[in-house]
């Protein structure tokens, strides 16, 4: 596809950024929206693949209606001629694959924080039944404002959907695959999670944890080895968060977190320093005893089976009655002994009670709450809240309404209040974003919107309190200007009408009249004779607008008359988008040159100039297209 070639008189190519199994990937601006795109376009030696065309089909369905800031939107679903394509959100970044080559070794709150966007999404996702089936690095892009989308759902499952997989066949990426699709059984959310944990795995390491030298032998990797040891490859690893991996990872789905939300709120408390001493998790495995480039592979089950269903012999027993009774007989005494000392303990020492409620009270207030319940403060931290009063308690770990037993150690969450913050620049953000940040640092946002076609709709273009100013007080209100695109409307015909019959007109469609009263030769008092711009211009919201009204012949003396010239405006191919970027000087009043009018132009182009003289004055302008003289 040729840099410049226009899709459905709308998508303009701008330049190939990728490609992938079977589409070529572009760079593209929209015409009518104003705003880059992502188009992926079937190549030609795949045009006629109904799998490719069913792949677009299902990414559109996928994330029609998803709402996150974390996932690509997908604009559009067409074709033009014989092309088939689908526009998505453009990214402007990289794919965190070549992050991690490219950065690593990467801070644990760096990793943290892109693992925290990336489960946000497939949050998002998996509450609306859709499973991506495809979580690699290769289809998570940062942007350069260091912000995480995942993208890709071209072979998702939908709940309400027929899923894509072909019969005895493993659809997904060798190297992130769960054990039980790498075995051909029923995928569920916990398959994404088993792939969340091996992206967490390679963040932390640099490296996937299982590779060789076939697809097929990296499969049966996923299905019967454990991970290798993250600890030992980065000493900046807790053992808590080592656990998030394994957890995620392990071989059997029950074993595994049940959402994705859970594995978040593991991976967030795995620094904390009541964590320091968790011990390794451990889970059991499956009962069974061509090199992988990054894409998608779809395997045979049968071939899988051939090696995952290798026969096992029983090792032989010695039939020996009497030595099997001698032993049951000293297992069963030693239980019974071991219960009568663990229901004497737990009538004892180890009776339960529950965790009460000690929100909002003071620190000296919850200790002797808890004391009553059997209960003891070991420890207390801490933290900015923004809506709990200083000296407060937020919350206890473990949490009100928790089972414990008698004399076990409560960790206290205490609020330092508001948090002194230092103003970041939200100008050029997107308002759902700045305004999401402001909340959670305590502020309350007020919008103000302002018309413009230099930016799309929804970006902050100003902030009331200026980037860095340091912010103590708790009323923290702050207002930002964001952009709206404006409606253009045709211009009337003013010529003929009264100044009341045209203040309504420019209070009705918010337009800024300027009135020029002017002696003039033929044309009535008190009625308009010129105009500017000219009839049937496109105007926008607030424009100015001038108009000149006649206040009759009076003395007879430097009468006025109308004059419109018409100027032939000739388009020159430009590789900026908004094209041609047209200045025109006039003198309309007869009198010096002042600047007209700035806008763009996309092809040829007539523009009328108005003008009001007197008998002695001659119309003049001058026309610059990008900065040259063209006319005058």
């Amino acid at each position: 596809m040729k840099k410049g070639y226009v899709l459905s008189n709308r998508y303009r190519i701008i330049s190939k950024i990728g490609e992938g199994g079977m589409v070529n990937v572009y760079l593209s601006y929209d015409m009518k929206d104003n705003r880059l795109v992502t188009i992926k376009i079937i190549r030609l030696d795949f045009q006629g693949s109904e799998k490719a065309k069913r792949h677009f089909k299902y990414e559109k369905l996928a994330i029609n209606n998803l709402k996150s800031d974390h996932i690509v939107q997908v604009y559009d679903l067409n074709e033009s001629g014989d092309i088939q394509y689908l526009v998505t959100e453009y990214v402007d970044g990289q794919d965190l694959k070549s992050y991690i080559r490219e950065n690593y070794p990467i801070s644990i709150s760096r990793v943290i924080s892109i693992m925290s966007q990336v489960i946000d999404a497939m949050n998002e996702a998996h509450k609306n039944g859709i499973i991506h089936r495809d979580l690699k690095p290769q289809n998570v892009l940062i942007d350069q404002n260091g912000d995480v989308k995942v993208t890709d759902f071209g072979i998702a499952l939908i709940s309400s959907q027929v899923p894509l997989t072909q019969t005895n066949a493993i659809v997904g990426s060798i190297h992130y695959i769960s054990p039980e699709q790498a075995l051909g059984k029923k995928v569920t959310i916990k398959s994404d999670i088993y792939s969340l944990g091996i992206i967490l795995y390679e963040l932390l390491t640099g490296k996937v944890p299982f590779d060789g030298d076939s697809p097929l032998n990296i499969a049966m990797k996923h299905t019967s080895l454990d991970l290798p040891s993250i600890i030992e490859q980065n000493d900046k690893v807790t053992q808590a968060l080592e656990n998030v991996v394994i957890k995620a990872t392990a071989k059997r789905p029950e074993d595994r977190y049940d959402t994705v939300r859970q594995m978040k709120q593991d991976l967030l408390t795995s620094m904390d320093d009541d964590k320091k001493d968790v011990v390794k998790l451990h889970f059991a495995n499956y009962e069974m005893d061509e090199n992988d480039d990054g894409k998608t592979k779809v395997l045979k089950i049968n071939d899988l089976k051939k090696i995952t269903q290798t026969p096992t012999k029983k090792p032989a027993l010695k039939n020996d009655r009497h030595k099997v009774f001698k032993l049951l007989s000293l297992i069963v005494v030693l239980l019974a002994f071991l219960g009568i000392i663990f229901l004497f303990l737990n009538l004892t020492l180890f009776s339960r009670v529950y965790v009460p409620n000690v929100s909002g009270l003071t620190v000296n207030q919850a200790k002797k709450k808890l004391k009553k319940s059997h209960l003891i403060v070991t420890r207390t931290k801490y933290h900015y809240d923004s809506s709990v009063s200083v000296n407060r308690v937020i919350y206890t770990k473990p949490k009100v309404g928790t089972k414990m037993i008698n004399h076990s150690g409560i960790v206290l969450y205490v609020s330092k209040g508001y948090q002194n913050v230092k103003l970041s620049n939200y100008v050029g953000d997107s308002i759902d974003t700045a305004e999401n940040k402001l909340k959670s640092l305590g502020f309350t946002v007020v919008k103000s919107y302002s018309y413009t076609t230099d930016f799309k709709p929804n970006i902050v273009l100003k902030q009331s309190i200026k980037p860095k100013t340091n912010i103590k007080n708790q009323n923290r209100v702050i207002t930002l200007d964001v952009s709206a695109n404006y409606q253009l409307q045709k211009m009337k015909n003013l010529v003929g009408m009264s100044v009341s019959d045209v203040k309504k007109y420019g209070a009705e469609n918010h337009l800024n009249v300027k009135y020029h009263f002017e002696n003039t030769r033929n044309q009535p008092a008190g009625k308009i004779y010129q105009q500017s711009p000219s009839f049937d211009a496109d105007v926008k919201r607030e424009q100015d607008i001038d108009v000149w009204v006649s206040k009759g012949v009076g003395n007879g003396n430097n009468l006025k008359h109308s004059v419109n010239l018409e100027v032939n405006l000739v388009y020159k191919k430009t590789d900026n988008y908004r094209g041609n970027k047209i200045t025109i000087y006039s003198n309309v009043d007869g009198k010096s040159e002042i600047l007209y009018r700035n806008f763009y132009i996309r092809q040829n182009t007539k523009v009328n100039i108005p003008y009001s003289l007197e008998n002695n004055q001659k119309p003049n302008y001058r026309v610059y297209r990008d900065g040259k003289l063209i006319l005058e």
